[in-house]
């Protein structure tokens, strides 16, 4: 244990290993954040956080999974329904006290205690009944957390977002350390504070390369018409060490709900062009007979004009040829006339494709370009972060492994589990659920909150 004058705190982040995009129960750990925490942080300290929390928020809602397990809809979360192509049907719902969302043609649903997968299973079906769509395709997405509240022996108690795979630990750091642990040096809480941040903005911006990369995969698969998309060997490691798995998760569920959709456009337009073609082929028969039957009463008339030049056959009978090869010319016109629009009709639909074509692989083209551009930032930004954390005496991963002295601290989470209130025993590298309440107490301070479900004794 150190003491007063140099106290530290290393946050690491507890995850759920991942292969090959679906998880496989094995805890893994990657070092995240590393605080220094001391004690009396000046006057500037909340700004600060906040501004750190404010970064951490974009991407507090990456992952799908709080924890072990499938995550559940509840009440304060903030949900991204995308019915696709139906803009008017999708939005942002944030879950109302009473767990519902309201949503346009459908009305208020029961979303509390839903998977992801569940709700867009009911929506469907809700769609399905409500506007008789046929064919509805669904995506949700969690955007924001309920919040979490941490109190007790920390420096700034209160509210705070959830950032997913949060622990204790860094709960204890984003609200100020531990009140025990301050010292009188003004100018070291703010180089203090100073690291945390560039800390934080280094891991933010990690992250944002690597979605950039796996949005860069997608597209390159799009782009290259690929049934599948082909996962960098970087990014897969990153995920498998990190437990990231929704950021290829994701990227793959768009990618075939754009490759459906796209799929079923062309589909029509060459289902189109099929019966535009049975059409025309059967036009081009009719014209064929016309043109027979003409050059057969042509020939009768012709074979009957001497005749009628002796005075053998009455004139009626050469009127009614006459009539019958007119008759036949302006059906042999009409019949041009429709073969014409058909094969107009042919040309349209295989400029739609080819003008659908392009527009896709344009739009794609313009991602890739600004995905590109994006990456080209992210390493500029990084190594200027690297150049502060160097000048502020710690690069990532050179601190010791562990270098924080907090002793007779206890710590209890306060999770809602379903319905009733739970209490369990925490560490340091407890993961945090969205709702809990993380109460840091001295050894021998009473608590006082009791569980009022089954196994309140549970260690995390």
């Amino acid at each position: 244990m150190l003491d007063g004058s140099d106290q530290r705190l290393c946050i690491c982040r507890s995850g759920v290993v991942a292969r090959g995009g679906a998880e496989t129960g094995q805890p893994g750990t990657t070092c995240f954040i590393v605080f220094h925490v001391l004690t009396r942080f000046s006057r500037h300290m909340k700004a600060i956080v906040a501004g750190f929390l404010v970064l951490c928020m974009f991407f507090g809602s990456t992952d799908g999974k709080a924890a072990k397990g499938t995550y559940l809809i509840a009440e304060g979360d903030k949900l991204r329904i995308t019915v696709f192509e139906k803009a008017d049907l999708s939005g942002d719902f944030r879950v109302d006290p009473s767990g519902s969302i309201s949503l346009p043609g459908i009305g208020r649903l029961s979303a509390a205690r839903l998977s992801p997968a569940a709700l867009e299973t009911l929506i469907i079906k809700k769609l399905k009944g409500a506007i008789h769509l046929l064919n509805p395709r669904v995506v949700v997405e969690i955007l924001e957390y309920r919040p979490i509240f941490i109190l007790g022996n920390v420096k700034n108690p209160g509210q705070y977002p959830y950032i997913s795979g949060f622990s204790v630990l860094q709960a204890i750091a984003v609200a100020g350390g531990h009140l025990s642990h301050s010292i009188d040096t003004e100018s070291m809480t703010r180089n203090s504070v100073s690291r945390t941040r560039a800390h934080a903005e280094l891991d933010v911006l990690i992250l944002e390369n690597w979605a950039a990369k796996a949005r860069l995969a997608r597209l390159s698969a799009e782009r290259e018409a690929r049934n599948g998309i082909a996962w960098p060997p970087d990014l897969l490691r990153y995920v498998e060490e990190t437990g990231s798995a929704e950021l290829i998760k994701a990227e793959q569920r768009n990618f075939d709900l754009r490759k459906t959709a796209f799929a079923g456009r062309i589909k029509h337009y060459q289902l189109q062009l099929k019966h535009l073609n049975e059409e025309l082929k059967t036009l081009e028969s009719l014209a064929s007979a016309v043109n027979k039957t003409t050059r057969i009463v042509r020939k009768e008339a012709d074979d009957l004009k001497g005749l009628r030049s002796k005075g053998l056959i009455r004139k009626s009978r050469m009127l009614a040829l006459e009539r019958e090869l007119s008759e036949l010319r302006g059906n042999r016109l009409k019949i041009s006339v429709s073969i014409l629009q058909a094969r107009q009709k042919m040309n349209d639909f295989r400029r739609e494709i080819m003008e659908l074509k392009n527009s896709r692989t344009s739009e794609i083209n313009n991602s890739i370009f600004e995905i590109e551009k994006e990456l080209l930032v992210h390493k500029r930004k990084q190594q200027a972060i690297n150049q502060e954390i160097r000048a502020l005496g710690n690069l990532p991963g050179n601190l010791p492994s562990d270098t924080r002295a907090v002793g007779d601290i206890k710590y209890t989470i306060i999770r809602n589990v379903d319905g009733g209130v739970k209490v369990v025993k925490a560490t340091e590298s407890s993961v945090i659920l969205p709702g809990d309440v993380v109460k840091v107490l001295q050894a021998g301070q009473p608590d006082g909150t009791r569980s009022t479900v089954p196994g309140s004794a549970e260690q995390l």
